[in-house]
């Protein structure tokens, strides 16, 4: 019996003597948490007990909230017919914009005004205890092959059965790939929904409680630490204004290097211009002779459009009970091409600028670096000082809201000794200057507040405006760096 529980992961409920002193009767169930069992006098003439077996419901699974989702139907043919008609499309209006912010709005608005046309949408019900591998999609598809059961097409209703079988199978491996016995943290927190008879609250208020429904409140204390109270607009313009508009020769990005970005977009969050990463990835052959004009357009003016100076701000969990605002984190979502054109713009002119001698002791943020990286280094130093030192002390200095507190004039002059293309400079200043964000939880959007210091926190281009911001800051004993923690070794 043990061998058979555990193989099918059910539970054997403890029922008690039913015949005598004898427990005969055996109660397997797969929710212990809601059944419960009680022995009683049997109706018939017999000496065998009877079982009372009662399935309550938790409270939340009784009390249902029902949403309704709207959700794109991007079946293959829909697709094609989308992709059919971007490449019909005539883009000569944007070429012949020299105002970027207006022919992106203009891009904007037409793949908008595309989907719309060929991509329908299905509007499904979602309750608050609908397991997360119910996901709209299947519930859609589970929804068509009810309709085909009972139109008699049960082939057809067995085959997308098949397919729906697979979809909940890829969520759940992907929802648990990253989960092991050793984190039962992360094992709970997958095990609690399930107890609780519903999905996790998606509102900030319904995690953590009434002091986080006021999005306002949330926004502006995020925005408090990324202000500076001595920030000079004009020191800002006046540096921007030293790098000269021509004279280092950019070289074109390539309609390939543009087709490898859009085909390798993985399935993201919009930004505030709300095109879905699919677009990108389904109609990325269509979509990169535009999307490359407009990329070379940006990068040769130096100036982004004004849509990717704007972020939606997440706010994530630091600690595991969130009880203040400063329990959050705020992870800025921007564009989905202005993420691209960010990784792109580290992974050209960046990184390759960066003098290798000031970053040796870095390892984060960079193609080669990891923490197993920062964990040998820091081993092998240590044991060379342990040949000729009976102990090694090590200090360990963590670095508050790093990437929050950023001051603009210090990294923009810093960036100014590297050896960047004038328009990328140009392009890194107009794009941290005059920023704002807002943040989005459960539907609600906060008002929109500006910033004026930080490197954005979830963007393509922060991590490595942090290497540079910091790869000047060395210590007269040898350290390590990982990310914005310290490691000083003194013997």
């Amino acid at each position: 019996m043990s061998e058979f529980l555990n193989d099918t992961g059910l539970f054997l409920i403890d029922t008690g003597a039913t015949r005598g002193r004898h427990a005969l009767d055996l109660l397997i169930t797969n929710r212990p948490d809601i059944v419960t069992c009680t022995v009683t006098n049997s109706c018939l003439r017999t000496d065998h007990s009877a079982l009372i077996v009662n399935s309550e419901l938790p409270v939340a699974a009784r009390h249902k909230i029902r949403n309704v989702v709207t959700i794109p139907d991007i079946r293959q043919h829909h697709i094609i017919k989308l992709a059919t008609a971007i490449s019909e499309q005539d883009w000569s209006c944007i070429r012949a914009e020299n105002d970027i912010t207006v022919a992106y709005s203009i891009f904007v608005d037409r793949i908008k005004s595309l989907i719309t046309t060929h991509i329908p949408m299905k509007r499904i019900t979602v309750t608050n205890n609908t397991p997360s591998y119910i996901t709209p999609l299947v519930r859609s598809l589970l929804r068509r092959r009810n309709k085909l059961m009972r139109r008699g097409k049960i082939c057809d209703a067995t085959e997308l059965s098949g397919k729906i079988g697979k979809i909940i199978i890829k969520h759940r491996q992907d929802e648990l790939s990253n989960i092991s016995h050793k984190d039962t943290k992360k094992l709970w927190s997958k095990v609690k929904p399930v107890i609780s008879g519903g999905a996790r609250p998606t509102a900030l208020g319904d995690k953590y409680g009434s002091l986080f429904t006021d999005l306002d409140a949330i926004n502006a204390h995020f925005v408090s630490v990324a202000t500076d109270p001595d920030y000079d607009i004009n020191e800002i313009n006046a540096i921007i204004e030293s790098v000269p508009v021509s004279g280092s020769v950019l070289q074109p990005v390539s309609e390939y290097e543009v087709f490898k970005l859009l085909n390798s977009v993985k399935k993201t969050s919009p930004g505030h211009d709300c095109i879905p990463y699919w677009v990108f990835k389904h109609c990325a052959i269509e979509l990169t002779p535009v999307v490359t004009f407009l990329i070379n357009n940006i990068l040769q003016t130096g100036i982004p459009p004004s849509s990717w100076k704007t972020a939606l701000v997440t706010p994530i969990p630091k600690t595991a009970a969130v009880k203040t605002f400063s329990d959050l984190r705020p992870i800025s979502v921007t564009p989905i091409i202005s993420r691209l054109v960010e990784k792109l713009v580290v992974r050209k002119y960046i990184i390759p600028a960066l003098p290798p001698d000031l970053i040796a002791d870095q390892y984060a943020y960079r193609p080669t670096g990891s923490t197993t990286s920062a964990l040998i280094s820091m081993t092998h130093t240590v044991t060379q000082k342990l040949e000729s030192c009976t102990y090694v002390r090590c200090l360990l200095v963590d670095y508050s809201k790093a990437f929050d507190t950023i001051n603009h004039a210090i990294l923009f002059r810093k960036i100014l000794t590297l050896s960047i293309p004038s328009t990328v400079k140009r392009f890194i200043f107009h794009f941290l200057t005059g920023r704002s964000q807002a943040v989005h939880s459960g539907g609600r959007v906060s008002d929109w507040l500006l910033v004026t210091r930080s490197i954005i926190q979830g963007s393509g281009i922060g991590p490595s405006l942090y290497l540079v911001y910091s790869m000047d800051l060395k210590l007269y004993q040898t350290s390590t760096s990982w990310s914005n923690t310290l490691t000083i070794r003194h013997s």
